[in-house]
C-alpha cells in the first residue's frame, strides 16, 4: 500500500509545496540499497535520473598534512564568519551568501556550529569550503571554486584549513560527493580521506 500511494502523495502534497519554493526537481535517496529497485519501479513513468555518491571520512591519523599547498601571495585566506559577512570590501559577497543559504536556515546558525574558509583574490571570493551540514560530531564539507581560478589548488588549501579546525574541535570531517566529480574526489584523497561507502541518488522533474 505504501509503495502504491507514495507517487500519489508526492504528486498531490510535495509538488505544490516544492513549486511554491521555486524548486524544479525532486531528489530521492534510500537509506538502504535494497530500496533502489523499488524506487526505480515506483517512478519508472517519470523522467527518472540517477547518480552515484561516495562518502569519505578523515581521521587525524590518516590526515596528510604534508600535502597542504603553499599559495600564491595574490590569494588571501579568510575564515567564513560574521566579520567576513559584513565586510563591504568584498565585491561578490552574494556568491558566499547564496551558497550558505542553500544549506542553512540562517547565517547565524552556520556561524554557531559550522566551519568555513574561503580564498579571496582582488576583493573577490574565488573558492569556498564550508560545512554543508553538521550532525553530532560530523562536519560535512561543501566546496566550490569559481571556474576562472580552478587548478590553483585553492579548494585543497581551504579544505586543509577546514579539517585542521575540525581536529582542533574534536569533530570529524565528512565528505559526500558524486563519484564522477573527479576534482572533489582528488582533493579528498590527497588529504587522506578514506571511502566509507557509496549510495545511489535519484531525481525527476517536478511537474
Amino acid at each position: 500500500m505504501f509503495r502504491k500511494q507514495l507517487d500519489h502523495f508526492i504528486e498531490k502534497n510535495i509538488f505544490p509545496e516544492a513549486k511554491m519554493q521555486g524548486l524544479n526537481d525532486l531528489e530521492i535517496i534510500a537509506h538502504h540499497p535494497e530500496w533502489n529497485p523499488v524506487i526505480e519501479n515506483i517512478f519508472k513513468h517519470r523522467k527518472l535520473e540517477s547518480w552515484n555518491q561516495r562518502v569519505y571520512q578523515l581521521s587525524q591519523a590518516n590526515y596528510r598534512a604534508d600535502n597542504e599547498p603553499i599559495m600564491d601571495h595574490q590569494y588571501q585566506m579568510m575564515k567564513i564568519d560574521k566579520e567576513l559577512y559584513e565586510n563591504n570590501a568584498i565585491e561578490n559577497m552574494e556568491f558566499l551568501q547564496t551558497n550558505i543559504s542553500e544549506f542553512w536556515t540562517s547565517s547565524s546558525r552556520f556561524f554557531e556550529i559550522g566551519i568555513g574558509y574561503c580564498m579571496v583574490y582582488d576583493y573577490q571570493i574565488v573558492s569556498i569550503c564550508f560545512s554543508g551540514f553538521v550532525a553530532n560530531k560530523l562536519q560535512c564539507i561543501n566546496i566550490e571554486t569559481v571556474e576562472e581560478h580552478q587548478g590553483q589548488k585553492l579548494a585543497q588549501k581551504a579544505a586543509h584549513l577546514f579539517v585542521q579546525e575540525c581536529f582542533e574541535k574534536n569533530e570529524i570531517p565528512y565528505w559526500d560527493c558524486m563519484v564522477d566529480n573527479s576534482p572533489s574526489v582528488a582533493v579528498a584523497e590527497k588529504l587522506g580521506f578514506t571511502k566509507k561507502f557509496e549510495y545511489r541518488g535519484y531525481c525527476f522533474p517536478i511537474g
